[in-house]
């Protein structure tokens, strides 16, 4: 069996306090992709917060360009969903995929 991608967050403060109150997040829920017969990730559920510093780490082959392309909606997830939001202290609105883009 294939190895996944691992996600982790690189900044000291996983869960920041003080970070951007309007900035982008993109929350990954229950995600997989497949080609053909093999799934390359599943079960993937994720929070992404515009500021801080991810790394994503496995072996050659285990999927971590593909993890990212559908991170960046340049590919489709098999199954789950992400949502691209900016989030204020009252709200959260769903973006744009244009805007998004112009982002990444």
């Amino acid at each position: 069996m294939q190895q996944q991608p691992s996600l982790a967050n690189a900044d000291m403060d996983a869960t920041p306090t003080g970070g951007v109150t309007n900035g982008l997040s993109i929350t990954v829920h229950n995600a997989a992709k497949r080609f053909n017969r093999e799934w390359i990730f599943r079960n993937l559920s994720y929070q992404f917060i515009q500021g801080n510093t991810y790394a994503i780490t496995g072996p050659n082959g285990s999927g971590k360009s593909t993890l990212l392309q559908t991170i960046a909606g340049a590919i489709a997830p098999s199954e789950g969903k992400l949502v691209f939001s900016t989030s204020s202290n009252t709200a959260e609105t769903v973006v744009d995929e244009e805007k998004v883009h112009a982002c990444i």
